[in-house]
């Protein structure tokens, strides 16, 4: 999957996810991502978990989920 943008995934419509060591994990905001970096910025775990931060601790050693937003609805729905 070499060569996706920030751009890619968001028109793919791709939830990604930050899971930390200390056991949170939450949707990164693609959008926001865009705006700062740009919308042909690197995507995969490389270019971007080392530019996050755990919400809860602050970490920085955050590894990353990347499923299409369709697949994640329908977990939360057979979860319900």
């Amino acid at each position: 999957m070499s060569g996706w943008t920030v751009q890619l995934l968001i028109d793919c419509d791709i939830v990604v996810e930050a899971h930390c060591s200390c056991r949170s994990s939450y949707p990164i905001n693609l959008a926001a991502i865009r705006d700062q970096l740009g919308p042909d910025a690197g995507a995969m775990n490389n270019d971007l978990a080392p530019r996050i931060r755990c919400k809860k601790c602050g970490n920085k050693g955050v590894t990353l989920n990347y499923s299409p937003r369709s697949s994640v609805h329908s977990v939360n729905a057979q979860g319900s």
